[in-house]
């Protein structure tokens, strides 16, 4: 059954219908997201772990890291990735980028110089709700699909007087098991993630 943008629907174990974005559901949300992100990690013998509340205070959801068995001479033995997570259902697309929008101190956190990279990764759930999670007899899908983004080595700026941004996510910049190879494959030889090129 289709779900309006602004229908009452029933998620989890609420019994009373909400609006299918209402914050309610913003903790299945961000437990879908990890798991996501983890079932790719799991796949690649990646370690994936969700952080400590001190840890998401400063904007890191998630931390991923893979122990390199072919160092090379002057890569990391350990790259690391740190990742703030983010979920929509209502998604807004144009010009071949998700426009999606953090406040200010998400943004300055994430534009930070750090020592791991530190990424968002936006999750796009279905605006129906029980189309979030298909379990079948054979199959077990969380849908539909999960974009990075890298504030540090983007063009984007915040003024003064803005509470928040909008960023402009190119569609390529598609979370699955190459582009995660890709990024640790960077970050060990200490190279810059940088948006629209991986």
């Amino acid at each position: 059954m289709g779900c309006p943008e602004n229908a009452s629907v029933c998620c989890g174990s609420y019994p009373q219908l909400y609006d299918h974005n209402d914050k309610i559901y913003n903790n299945i949300k961000e437990c879908l997201s990890i798991s996501y992100l983890n079932t790719i990690c799991s796949y690649l013998g990646i370690d994936c772990r969700a952080r400590s509340r001190t840890a998401d205070n400063n904007k890191i959801d998630v931390t991923i890291q893979r122990f390199n068995s072919n160092k090379k001479n002057g890569c990391m033995e350990r790259p690391s990735i740190d990742f703030q997570m983010k979920t929509t259902s209502v998604p807004k697309y144009g010009n071949g980028c998700l426009n999606y929008t953090i406040d200010r101190e998400t943004f300055e956190t994430l534009s930070g110089d750090t020592f791991a990279p530190h990424i968002l990764a936006v999750l796009i759930l279905p605006s129906t709700v029980d189309k979030w999670v298909t379990v079948s007899t054979d199959k077990l899908i969380v849908t539909e699909k999960m974009y990075w983004y890298n504030v540090y080595t983007s063009n984007e700026e915040i003024k003064d007087s803005q509470k928040s941004i909008t960023l402009k996510i190119p569609l390529t910049n598609i979370v699955n098991k190459e582009s995660l190879t890709k990024m640790l494959d960077l970050t060990s030889s200490r190279e810059l993630i940088e948006n629209g090129k991986i």
